[in-house]
């Protein structure tokens, strides 16, 4: 019985010491950061999650305004489901000022991200994903941030 008993911690023991999977990682509504700027020592500018990703639009510089000089802007995606991510530099458009219409697009080889949002109409956020110009996903956000005000 003794045996029984000191190969049963011996095995429960050496579980505990197995690399646990690290949840998906997204918003953190009350601060109005992403977790996953945060984890690359970067700040906010806007963050959203949809059902199978967490995004992230980081920056490094002086403010989030994006014309201002010396500013690095980042893309962070990760699959919810496998916390699998990419991080990217990230090109900015603006499609409306008077509306508040932005995008980012992120180049991956053959593979374009786009992040899409407006403040109009009370905000929405969007995010598709192209191989070779042809769209593979596209989603609203369930869950927005936008962390960047003048």
């Amino acid at each position: 019985m003794n045996r029984v008993k000191i190969f049963t911690n011996s095995i429960l023991s050496f579980l505990l010491l197995l690399p646990m999977p690290i949840p998906a990682q997204g918003l953190d509504i009350a601060t109005g950061d992403s977790i996953l700027c945060k984890n690359k020592k970067l700040d906010t500018y806007m963050a959203l999650s949809t059902k199978e990703f967490n995004i992230a639009i980081c920056f490094h510089g002086e403010s989030c305004v994006y014309d201002t000089a010396g500013n690095e802007y980042f893309y962070i995606g990760q699959d919810r489901k496998t916390n699998n991510q990419i991080f990217l530099p990230a090109n900015y458009q603006i499609l409306d000022s008077n509306e508040w219409t932005e995008k980012w697009e992120v180049f991956n080889g053959n593979y374009k991200y786009e992040v899409f949002q407006t403040k109009k109409r009370g905000g929405y956020s969007s995010i598709s994903v192209f191989q070779n110009g042809r769209k593979l996903y596209s989603a609203e956000a369930t869950k927005y941030i936008y962390n960047c005000y003048d």
